[in-house]
């Protein structure tokens, strides 16, 4: 029963999405594996600064002996937060343009290192006012206990999806229509995020290198979930 999502009518399997994704990426890993280093390295960069500078902080307060509470404290989140908050400004833009990209993957377009620049020319506001609602909602639903926020999560799976394909919309607008479109098809997505149990298995054994290969292979499969919810 979960094992299909529908398309103007007619069944989907998971397999054929797979199956799809695969092909769609076979001449494409190059470009694809390029844009996965680069967001990978992005959010490195900025969540290694933070805990940086929180540490720095800490020897610094404990070494002087002068550690209040809670102005220190406050202070010492408040240096950690930065790095934070300049990985959404420049993280959210990469997510808008990497979802561009599996986009026209999906449509059989052509893709090009170029295209990582999508986000930043054409979406730097409303992706990153998208990531902080989505980081708000989540939150606050989470504040139920931990099942509805990662329920909740899975509504909005498809805002930057739709995004895309709908520029003129708000942000706020892309999250409720991915709300819409995934209501009675969150456990279709979870059961299909499970069904790459083993790829992720394959990632760990192997120190990363498979991800050159199952990255975008698990992309381009979320990509052609959505556009199958799309012309339902």
């Amino acid at each position: 029963m979960y094992s299909n999502i529908l398309k103007g009518g007619k069944i989907v399997s998971r397999k054929k999405l797979k199956l799809l994704g695969k092909s769609q990426i076979r001449n494409n890993l190059s470009t694809l594996f390029v844009f996965y280093i680069l967001s990978i390295a992005m959010r490195g960069t900025f969540i290694g600064f933070r805990v940086v500078f929180s540490n720095l902080w800490m020897w610094k307060t404990n070494s002087n002996y002068l550690y209040s509470f809670p102005s220190d404290f406050t202070i010492q989140y408040g240096v950690a937060l930065i790095p934070s908050i300049l990985l959404l400004i420049f993280y959210s833009p990469m997510q808008f343009s990497i979802s561009n990209t599996y986009i026209e993957l999906s449509k059989g377009k052509k893709i090009n290192l170029n295209m990582i620049g999508t986000g930043y020319t054409q979406a730097w506001g409303k992706s990153i006012l998208l990531n902080i609602l989505i980081g708000v909602f989540t939150f606050l639903w989470s504040l139920l206990f931990i099942i509805p926020g990662i329920i909740k999560s899975y509504s909005y799976r498809l805002s930057f999806f739709i995004l895309v394909d709908n520029p003129e919309l708000s942000a706020n607008e892309a999250l409720r229509k991915s709300n819409k479109m995934m209501k009675g098809h969150k456990w279709d997505l979870f059961v299909l995020d499970i069904s790459f149990i083993w790829w992720y298995i394959l990632i760990i054994i192997t120190f990363g290198i498979a991800s050159v290969y199952v990255a975008p292979y698990i992309n381009a499969t979320m990509t052609n979930f959505y556009q199958s919810l799309k012309n339902d």
